[in-house]
This record gives C-alpha cells, sequence and structure tokens, in this order.
C-alpha cells in the first residue's frame, strides 16, 4: 500500500510538471530475474535480447510490461497488444540485441561482450558454490535484502565508498518462491573469487531462502500499474 501511494505521488508531480508519467509497482520479495551480480545480470539482459529467455518467465514479463510503457508513452503504440508485439518483434529478428550493440560501440565498449564466447569470460570466477537444500519441500520465502547482502559481500556491491567492486561475482538462483526443491538441490550457486567472506555469504543465503513442507501463496511480480 505504502509502494502504491509513492507511485501515485510521482505520477501526480509528473502531471504537475506537465510529464506523462506510469509507475510500476513490482514484487521485491524475490529478485525479479534470476541472476544478482554486474556481470550476471548483463548476461540474463543479453540472453533476454536474444530470445533466450521465456515467454511466462518473470523477468521476461516485467520486462514486457516496462517496454509496453515505454512506447505507449512515446506514441510509438497505440493498445498494450500493439506495443507488446513490437517489443517480441524486436527480440525475434534480433533489432534489440542489435540496438544493444550499436549503444556499447558508441559508448566505445567492447562488443565481442554480447557473444556466447564473450559471456562466459565475462562472468569467468576462481570458483562455482551451490548452495543446496538441507530437506525437501518448496521456497515458500525469499527475502530479497539478505540475497543482495550475500552478493555485496562477495564483492558485487560495495559496503563503503572505497571498496571496489568485482564485476564478475555474485550468485544464480535456481529456484522461485512456489518451487519445489528437493534434499540436496541447489537452490543457487554462488559466483566467487575472493573467499574471504564465502562462509558469510553462505550463511547469509541460507537465512534468505525459507522451505517449508507445502507450497505457500505466491506473489504477483506486478502489484500495479499506476497512471
Amino acid at each position: 500500500d505504502d509502494a502504491k501511494r509513492l507511485a501515485s505521488l510521482m505520477v501526480k508531480m509528473g502531471k504537475l510538471l506537465k510529464r506523462e508519467v506510469v509507475a510500476v509497482v513490482t514484487d521485491m520479495n524475490q529478485p525479479l530475474g534470476l541472476s544478482v551480480g554486474n556481470a550476471l545480470e548483463f548476461r540474463e539482459a543479453v540472453q533476454l535480447l536474444s530470445g533466450e529467455v521465456p515467454e511466462g518467465d518473470a523477468l521476461y514479463e516485467v520486462c514486457m510490461l516496462l517496454g509496453t510503457q515505454m512506447l505507449l508513452l512515446s506514441k510509438l503504440a497505440s493498445s498494450d497488444e500493439e506495443a507488446r508485439a513490437m517489443l517480441k518483434q524486436a527480440i525475434d529478428n534480433g533489432a534489440g540485441l542489435n540496438k544493444l550493440r550499436a549503444m556499447i560501440h558508441e559508448l566505445g565498449g567492447d562488443e565481442s561482450y554480447l557473444t556466447l564466447e564473450g559471456m562466459d569470460k565475462l562472468c569467468a570466477v576462481k570458483r562455482l558454490v551451490p548452495i543446496t537444500a538441507d530437506h525437501a519441500g518448496y521456497i515458500v520465502g525469499m527475502q530479497a535484502e539478505l540475497i543482495g547482502r550475500a552478493a555485496q559481500v562477495l564483492g558485487a556491491g560495495r559496503a563503503t565508498k572505497e571498496d571496489s567492486i568485482d564485476p564478475a561475482v555474485g550468485l544464480i538462483m535456481h529456484k522461485r518462491v512456489g518451487d519445489k526443491v528437493e534434499k540436496g538441490e541447489a537452490f543457487c550457486t554462488l559466483y566467487v573469487n575472493d573467499e574471504k567472506n564465502l562462509d558469510d555469504a553462505i550463511a547469509t543465503m541460507r537465512e534468505a531462502i525459507s522451505i517449508g513442507a507445502k507450497p505457500d501463496h505466491v506473489a504477483p511480480m506486478v502489484y500495479a500499474v499506476v497512471r
């Protein structure tokens, strides 16, 4: 409710400034995608633009919703259906990925990282550490703040402004809220270069994930679109 009120306030502020604004309120109890970390999230975005993320996937649908609102606001589409079709076509024909490639080129970046080999190089780390379930059940809850902290202590984020960031490290989730997990099955994998905070990251991830005997209510990824 607080998020919806804030969204409404932001939209009203835009209107007072004679700007069209749309606010999308999404669930932040679990990551929108499966990747957490600089290079890992970039790779997931490239995978989406390459057509490797299927329709119905949470990240795919959130991106489609945001893209739809952008096209409607810019008057490039006149309906949700037309906008979604335009976005899907841009993925299917490679136009979306080509636009990203052009942006990287104009910024003086290395376009070779948009290849499969480049993505693997960008995300290469010294060690992959799977974290497995202690017992079988269902993922009934996640604490996104703790998931972010686990990635941060591995080097994906800063605790102080003096800290350096390792773009390759982070984690990939293998399960979402509502998914079944078996005993000994990995629910996430840590991407690690510096192991000094590895135990902290593992403990934090175990605290972040709740496993219950029965599936619980799964919150929607999108709570509201405020115009």
